[in-house]
């Protein structure tokens, strides 16, 4: 899209202009950037699930293996 294409739509917006301009730079720019951000949120929440389950699992090897000793 050149410049006098996105003048002639920004000008045909009119009040809308700088909103449109603004969702203009947003698709170009802020778009391919979403997916990346989400894939490595889900990475950070995935690696906190599995170091909580290790843990969790940790914990109860060692209150079976403390009710295992009590019991003998």
């Amino acid at each position: 899209m050149d410049n006098e294409t996105l003048k002639h739509l920004i000008a045909q917006l009119g009040e809308w202009g700088p909103l449109a301009a603004a969702f203009i730079i947003f698709c170009v720019f802020g778009l391919p950037n979403i997916a990346p951000i989400i894939t490595a949120l889900g990475n950070i929440y995935n690696e906190r699930h599995k170091t909580n389950l290790s843990h969790k699992r940790s914990m109860s090897k060692i209150e079976n293996q403390i009710k295992k000793d009590q019991a003998q």
